[in-house]
């Protein structure tokens, strides 16, 4: 009788070897031109925004030209993704011909299996000062703020900027038990995320795992 052995079991180092090999597999297949890169962030808007779209019947938005930013990280053999861009409300009428003003969006992907799902999609209030002209071209790189050192107060909960990540973090509260405001993304990327944790991967040690 034959005896087939089972097949040998990987060990935690092994399995993280495997995970990081693929990851530099897929970022050697994301070396991509300009203009791809371009349709890949546009098509990113479309899906984002038809996601916040059917969510919100009467808000709509629609694309609006600006810089699109994005950070992806793995975790447990799932990549994901924050990152903002720029939308605008869809207008209708006789006014509709006039654009309306821009809203900085953030957004969450996670990619199961090389499938986008959209986790989040919600506007921010911060100003979009990007400069173009009616065409979409870039005039300058305005003053957008950086979301490096985005910061919360884990007494208070209250979200603040620090200035110079040497600077010592304390709450106007007081309280100096500080945390980045996303464990993904903090001091890494100028990803600018929604106060109050409205997002799901990088805001809680517990919310790292989704299922």
């Amino acid at each position: 009788m034959v005896v087939s052995l089972p097949e040998p079991t990987l060990s935690a180092e092994e399995l993280d070897a495997e995970v990081a090999a693929l990851h530099d597999q897929k970022v050697l297949r994301c070396s991509i031109s300009r203009s791809e890169l371009r349709a890949i962030n546009h098509k990113i808007v479309l899906q984002c925004l038809e996601w916040y779209n059917s969510k919100h019947p009467g808000n709509e938005y629609e694309p609006a030209p600006g810089v699109v930013t994005r950070r992806s990280e793995f975790n447990e053999s799932l990549l994901w993704t924050h990152g903002n861009f720029v939308a605008r409300p869809k207008r209708s009428g006789c006014f509709s011909f006039l654009p309306a003003p821009r809203t900085l969006f953030f957004f969450e992907l996670l990619d199961r299996y090389d499938v986008d799902e959209v986790i989040t999609c919600t506007p921010l209030d911060e100003p979009v000062t990007e400069g173009y002209i009616f065409h979409g071209f870039r005039l300058g790189w305005g003053t957008r703020r950086d979301g490096r050192c985005d910061c919360v107060c884990k007494t208070c909960y209250r979200q603040f900027h620090v200035p110079h990540m040497d600077l010592k973090r304390t709450c106007a509260c007081g309280d100096s038990k500080v945390e980045g405001l996303c464990k993904m993304c903090y001091l890494s990327c100028d990803v600018l995320h929604p106060a109050g944790g409205g997002f799901v991967f990088g805001h809680k040690k517990e919310s790292f795992a989704y299922c």
